[in-house]
């Protein structure tokens, strides 16, 4: 079909109903929902759209007990959300503004202050929850203040694909994992596969990665982006990595991230990162155990990285830059240290350098 639909709530029946506005007649949920007017959409209940080409639309204060607040993506066909607003919505278990589960381009979008409520195991995306499905997040999209269990913004499951570019994440909250986003699916690869352009400041977490939670997540790319001023309760103040992951990091900075125990901008567990820059940059002010709670015998756990678990972080200076971990003139030397347990020489942790690189405190 390729007129163009409006949503319509039937009180008298209970149900969505889609209208086809230039015949007036009205079909069943079930048809393609393309919603291209420039009026705003208050659903009463949270609809599953088959096919969607959302601009322009805000979406407010919509609730469900179950998933996707808003609405859930569940179709075959490219779903394509642009120019539009997901802001206080709720949902109990998964997706607190959107569930998709199939392939969608975000651009341009803002999603504020949505929550998924629940703590229960499993349950997960302060604002998005990706299962199964490719998602790409582009043109200034942003998501702030997020919050849910698993990923305070984003959680992505079931072998799905998210790229994210030239976006923010800012202030959103995991009651659980990954204070922005977590991709976290056990025996199951999803692929978390770059991020470029975009600012992580301010998310925080309870338990693993302040800004991102990566679990058994393939080759990860992240280019020209910042992570500033995101905290963990638990480890890596900006990300926790585990379980066999890999990460590039090209040209991006890691500022005044902090974690109250291990890693304080990264900790790296049974994984693999490498950091480079291909341009001067220095990475400043990140710091491990913040509130001392860890035990006195820990004189350093990594102000900058935490190596655990037979991880390997390589740091490369490349084509003339320099690569700085570190202020040589801060007065507390465990601020943006690198730490292994165990130490690099008596554990199978390793920790590479080429090219130009300055390490300001290194803890052997």
């Amino acid at each position: 079909m390729n007129s163009t639909f409006k949503v319509v709530f039937n009180k008298a029946r209970g149900t969505l109903m889609v209208a086809n506005e230039l015949t007036s007649s009205v079909q069943k949920k079930g048809v393609s929902l393309v919603v291209a007017t420039a009026a705003a959409l208050t659903f009463m209940t949270a609809p599953v759209v088959n096919a969607a080409n959302i601009s322009d639309q805000t979406f407010d204060s919509e609730t469900t007990s179950a998933s996707g607040g808003a609405l859930t993506l569940d179709q075959d066909n490219a779903n394509t959300i642009s120019g539009s607003t997901f802001k206080n919505n709720t949902a109990a278990v998964k997706g607190g503004a959107v569930v998709i589960k199939k392939d969608t381009v975000i651009t341009n979008s803002t999603f504020d202050f949505n929550h998924q409520t629940s703590t229960a195991k499993d349950t997960a995306g302060g604002a998005v929850f990706i299962n199964g499905a490719k998602v790409e997040i582009s043109g200034n999209s942003k998501f702030n203040q997020n919050t849910g269990f698993l990923g305070g913004a984003v959680n992505v499951r079931g072998g799905s694909t998210l790229s994210i570019k030239d976006s923010v994440f800012s202030g959103n909250t995991a009651n659980g994992f990954g204070g922005a986003i977590s991709d976290y699916e056990g025996a199951v690869k999803n692929e978390l596969s770059s991020i470029s352009g975009t600012r992580f400041e301010n998310n925080q977490d309870s338990q693993g990665g302040g800004a991102l939670h990566l679990v058994n997540t393939k080759a990860i790319d992240i280019t020209d982006s910042e992570f500033s001023s995101n905290f963990s309760a638990g480890k890596g103040g900006a990300i926790q990595l585990e379980n066999g992951s890999q990460l590039a990091v090209t040209n991006t900075v890691f500022n005044g991230n902090s974690t109250n125990s291990w890693g304080g901008a990264i900790r790296v567990l049974g994984a693999d990162a490498t950091i480079s820059a291909t341009k001067d940059i220095s990475m400043t002010g990140n710091k491990a155990n913040v509130n001392g709670l860890m035990s006195a015998s820990y004189s350093d756990m990594g102000g900058f990285a935490y190596l655990q678990g037979n991880s390997k972080l390589t740091l490369a200076g490349e084509n003339g830059a320099t690569l700085t971990i570190g202020d040589a003139n801060a007065v507390d030397k465990t601020i943006d240290s690198i730490a292994s347990l165990g130490g690099y020489e008596s554990s199978a942790n390793e920790l590479i350098l080429k090219g130009n690189v300055v390490i300001n405190r290194l803890s052997k």
